[in-house]
Order: structure tokens, then C-alpha cells, then sequence
């Protein structure tokens, strides 16, 4: 059911107060436009019926000056990560980012404790889901996720794959290609159908994304 419906689509989106989600405002342009393509296009780069961002007075100002909306662009996260109408109608304000990460934890059975920091629990449900997506893929398309995240590797065997792992949950730019990859319609049809939910192919590769944003931050000393 479109959110329309319920006469939400023309007004302002709230940003829940969020500390986990303050790294966006240091976030570069290029960095928001790709976490706004996953929160308001679907793999085919169709309008997600449900979005509220593009509807947005403050947003549309912006232009591409997304640095001046990140609020915004957090917001339609956190509602996305609500997954439900009832929530999006209770002052029209979502999930924390810490809620929306531990929901998709526990929905693929990766075990993390809520006393864990945001890195660190971005970091096992990289590792997770990587893992899942791992076991779906044929040799081919195994050879062809290796060649999407990094060139320098020759010999694409099964041993390869724990180092792979640690080397995503640490690398900025292994993370956003695992972001992108879990984007695509091949492998995250793969991956999101295991998982279920509409709500998913949002929140899932934009918390990989945001993990890629944090840690590139991170590198930098800027956060």
C-alpha cells in the first residue's frame, strides 16, 4: 500500500536525533547521491513508490548539495527501517540506525551483542551477509565477485574467501563495491530474497554503504 494513501506523501520527513547517523553530515556529494540512489530507486532504477526524499521541499532546494540535506537523507532511512505503516505514522519518525542494523542481524541469524559498537556490528553483518551471498554463487559467478572487488587477485579459489571477508570489513573501497554488488539485480536477488521484506533491498545496501562511508571517514580522521 502506497503511503499516499494515508495522505503522508507531502509532508516533511523528520530526522530522528541519531549519533550513529551524524557520519552522514561529513559524507562527500558523490557518497550521499549513491545512499539516495539506494533509498529512493529500485535495481532497475525504477521510482520506489513509497519514498518520500525526492518529495521534499528542502531536498529538491538542495540540489546537489546533498551535504545540506543529510538529515533528510537519514530520515528516509529511518523510516525505511521501520518497515511498517503504523511506525511511519507515529510523528513521522523511524527506526535509530542502530535498530535498522540489528534487525537485519538477527533476520539472517548473525549473532552480535547490543552492547557492540556501530562498527563493530556493521562489520559481522558485512561479514554475514557476505557469507550467504558466497554460498548462493556458482563458480562463475564467484570468479566474477571476485573481479568486482579487487583486481590483484589471481588465484579465485574457495581458500581465498575468509581473507576476502576481512579484507571487505576493513577497506573502504572492498565495502563499497560489496555494496554495489549487493545492489545489483543478480547477486542481491540472490541475497534479499533469502532475506524477505520489502523494506530490505533499501536497508541493506545502505547500512553496507554507510559502513563504507564511516570507514573511509575513519581513514581520513575525520570522524
Amino acid at each position: 500500500m502506497k503511503l499516499s494513501n494515508f495522505g503522508l506523501s507531502d509532508l516533511e520527513i523528520k530526522f530522528r536525533e541519531d549519533p550513529d547517523l551524524n557520519v552522514l553530515q561529513y559524507a562527500s556529494n558523490a557518497d550521499l547521491h549513491t545512499l539516495v540512489k539506494y533509498l529512493t530507486r529500485d535495481k532497475n532504477g525504477t521510482l520506489r513508490p513509497s519514498q518520500q526524499l525526492l518529495n521534499q521541499p528542502r531536498f529538491k532546494a538542495a540540489g546537489d548539495k546533498l551535504n545540506q540535506v543529510w538529515d533528510l537523507i537519514a530520515a528516509e532511512l529511518q523510516l525505511y527501517g521501520g518497515n511498517t505503516v503504523s511506525n511511519l505514522l507515529r510523528r513521522r519518525t523511524g527506526v535509530t540506525y542502530r535498530e535498522i542494523v540489528m534487525d537485519v542481524c538477527v533476520s539472517q541469524n548473525i549473532k552480535v551483542k547490543a552492547s557492540d559498537s556501530i562498527f563493530d556490528l556493521e562489520s559481522q553483518l558485512i561479514e554475514g551477509l557476505i557469507g550467504k551471498l558466497w554460498d548462493k554463487l556458482t563458480p562463475e559467478q564467484r570468479k566474477d565477485f571476485f573481479d568486482t572487488i579487487t583486481s590483484n587477485i589471481t588465484n579465485k579459489d574457495q581458500a581465498l574467501a575468509d581473507r576476502i571477508i576481512q579484507a571487505i570489513k576493513m577497506n573502504p573501497t572492498l565495502i563499497f563495491a560489496t555494496a554495489a554488488l549487493i545492489a545489483t539485480p543478480f547477486s542481491g536477488a540472490l541475497l534479499l530474497a533469502s532475506i524477505g521484506g520489502p523494506a530490505y533491498d533499501v536497508t541493506v545496501p545502505s547500512v553496507v554503504h554507510i559502513a563504507y562511508i564511516r570507514r573511509t571517514l575513519t581513514e581520513v580522521n575525520r570522524y
